[in-house]
């Protein structure tokens, strides 16, 4: 029994991977950013620009039109508050875009990275960018204003609508290789938003006003960046030491509610909620891993406090465990 809730502990404290410490958000109209260009280019009125709608719409085949999308978040790096400082490391990204219309449950509406061969902006029409205009056999058009080829962005999607046939509600996407991309040096142009199918799928835009309350900017677009500082240095006193640890203790089994916070309170995997899990990330981010924490933790003179007794008892007794397993 001892051997088997040995083997529980190891399992839950030590195998859960490293994840981001602090995050930003960026959202039009919220804590004054201003930043976010989104469009749509309609083959079907391929000279008017789009870009003041409300929604944005993509639609391999509309009525015998196409509609290709793009976003962009400007202005997300420097070492201003509310933005990605220089020299951290980009832990994570995501995208969440308020689906207004369900698309076919498989369709493959794709976000693809926008290379520098191909900048646009809100005044951007199909037409402008080059658009085909001439149907192909079948009503089809061979050539999106800004292709998938590996030249104006990327063939491949940095990311892909999971649950297309669902509205109503946001959809998250993972796009971290764009943003490490852009926090590299790369152009930041967003991405084209591609439909392969003829079931047209909308999102909000950053010009959505909801009509209930007008200051109200919740389902417009958003672009969350988490990112390492000092990973660990949880009292941000630029150090990771016990004094973390014991910050990590006391705020076990607190919930994590609305925008995550600098710092999280601890929640270094970014669950909105503070366990064994943000334990274990932190024992791999101290100092020499977990025979670190375990020297520095007998070296102290302290005796944990009683509301973290137990906390202390199952990190010790994982340590001891994973040892002996070992040695």
């Amino acid at each position: 029994m001892l051997r088997r809730l040995s083997a529980l502990l190891v399992m839950v404290c030590f195998a859960v991977p490293a994840s981001a410490q602090l995050s930003v958000g960026f959202q039009e109209g919220v804590n004054g950013y201003a930043g976010t260009r989104d469009t749509e280019f309609r083959s079907g009125d391929a000279a008017t620009p789009q870009g003041d709608k409300e929604f944005v719409t993509v639609d391999e085949f509309d009525n015998g039109n196409q509609v290709q999308g793009a976003i962009r978040f400007e202005n997300i790096f420097g070492n201003q508050p509310g933005l990605v400082p220089t020299g951290v490391t980009i832990g994570f990204a995501t995208l969440s875009v308020w689906s207004d219309s369900a698309s076919d449950p498989k369709a493959v509406i794709g976000f693809h990275r926008v290379l520098a061969a191909s900048p646009w902006d809100e005044n951007s029409t199909w037409f402008s960018l080059g658009g085909d205009l001439i149907p192909d056999e079948g009503g089809l058009l061979d050539g999106d204003p800004i292709l998938q080829n590996n030249i104006e962005s990327l063939e491949t999607p940095d990311a892909v609508v999971p649950s297309p046939q669902i509205s109503d509600r946001f959809i998250d996407l993972d796009v971290t290789a764009s943003v490490q991309a852009w926090y590299a040096g790369a152009a930041n142009l967003g991405w084209g938003i591609n439909n392969d199918t003829g079931n047209g799928w909308d999102i909000f835009s950053s010009e959505f006003v909801d009509p209930v309350d007008p200051l109200d900017f919740s389902k417009r677009p958003q672009l969350t960046i988490g990112y390492f500082l000092k990973p660990g240095d949880l009292d941000f006193d630029n150090d990771v030491d016990p004094d973390d640890y014991d910050f990590l203790l006391e705020n076990l089994a607190i919930q994590l509610n609305g925008p995550i916070a600098q710092g999280s309170n601890g929640d270094l995997d970014f669950d909105r909620d503070v366990d064994l899990d943000d334990f274990s990330i932190f024992k791999n981010l101290y100092p020499g891993g977990a025979g670190g924490l375990a020297a520095a933790l007998s070296a102290r003179s302290s005796v944990p406090e009683p509301t973290t007794a137990a906390m202390a008892a199952c990190a010790v007794f994982g340590l001891i465990s994973l040892r002996r397993r070992t040695d």
